[in-house]
Order: structure tokens, then C-alpha cells, then sequence
């Protein structure tokens, strides 16, 4: 394995890492304000859920992809403006516009 592709590959793989960590922390010190107590399988319990009802279903199959398609157009275009050398913070607007344009 190359070095620019190891580090295409694990960049990404830490900061998904990082985040179930940090929302894992987060959830257990926040269990005693949901639960009246210190749970430390709230984190798993949870992923656990998450990861049942958005994959382990057709329905959940289709939310998530529901709720996933405006939020991966938005970030291509926003993409492709940066990439034509304009900034832009409107990614609401350009997803509206091309919806009206493509309607």
C-alpha cells in the first residue's frame, strides 16, 4: 500500500473513529441526565440502534437515503462551486435553484 493511499484511507477512517468516541463520551456523561445514572453501555445500546434502524431494514434503507440525498447534493454543489474557483455559502439556495431548474 502506497503512502497516498494509506493516508487517503486513514484520515478518514480516524475522524470517524474520533467522532463515535466523542459522541460515546458524550453519551455517557450525559446518561445520568436521561437514565438518573451512570450507564456505560448507553453508547453501545445506541449504535447499536442507529445502526439497526438504518441498515438492517428496507424502510430504514430508504430513510436513510431519503434524508441523505439533500444533504450529498448540497455538498456537490457547493463542491463544484469551489472547484470553479467561487465561494459560495449558499448551498440551500443552489439546492432550490436546481431543483426549480430541474422541475
Amino acid at each position: 500500500m502506497t503512502a497516498r493511499l494509506r493516508e487517503l484511507l486513514l484520515v478518514p477512517a480516524g475522524a470517524i473513529a474520533l467522532a463515535i468516541v466523542t459522541g460515546g463520551i458524550v453519551m455517557i456523561l450525559s446518561s445520568p441526565l436521561v437514565t438518573g445514572g451512570l450507564d456505560l453501555a448507553l453508547p453501545f445500546q445506541a449504535y447499536a440502534a442507529l445502526l439497526e434502524g438504518a441498515f438492517l431494514s428496507v424502510n430504514g434503507w430508504i430513510d436513510t437515503l431519503v434524508r441523505a440525498t439533500p444533504l450529498i447534493l448540497a455538498g456537490l454543489s457547493v463542491g463544484l462551486c469551489f472547484k470553479a474557483g467561487l465561494f459560495t455559502i449558499g448551498a440551500q439556495g443552489q439546492f432550490m435553484l436546481g431543483g426549480l431548474a430541474a422541475g
